[in-house]
């Protein structure tokens, strides 16, 4: 008997054809799903990297709009942001359990 070769783009065509036959082929070959637990952050974006304008980003007291990006590189692009490190970042839950991302001034920039 030959071998069996399963592909990505083999397994995909099967789910167009019988979409009743996607859950048990994500169990099978997960990582052809992979992509679908992902976001498209490129679409938040109000130019090639910015999510927020100068202007905003200074009136709310940051040097400029880069201090939170959409990934623009490597294994992430497009799925994951980029927090500047100039800044403190801590991630918490509030007093109504919701996940909170606060970000601070570090020490560097107090003494400004």
């Amino acid at each position: 008997m030959k071998d069996l070769k399963v592909t990505k783009e083999k397994v995909l065509l099967t789910v167009l054809k019988c979409p009743e036959a996607k859950e048990a082929l994500r169990t099978m070959f997960p990582e052809v799903f992979e992509e679908d637990k992902y976001f498209d952050l490129d679409k938040l974006k109000i130019d090639s990297t910015c999510l927020f304008t100068d202007e905003s980003a200074i009136n709310a007291g940051f040097e400029n709009n880069l201090f939170m990006f959409v990934k623009v590189c490597n294994e992430y692009k497009g799925k994951a942001f980029t927090l500047n490190t100039s800044y403190n970042w801590e991630l918490t839950k509030d007093s109504n359990d919701s996940l909170t991302l606060i970000p601070t001034k570090n020490l560097k920039q107090l003494n400004k």
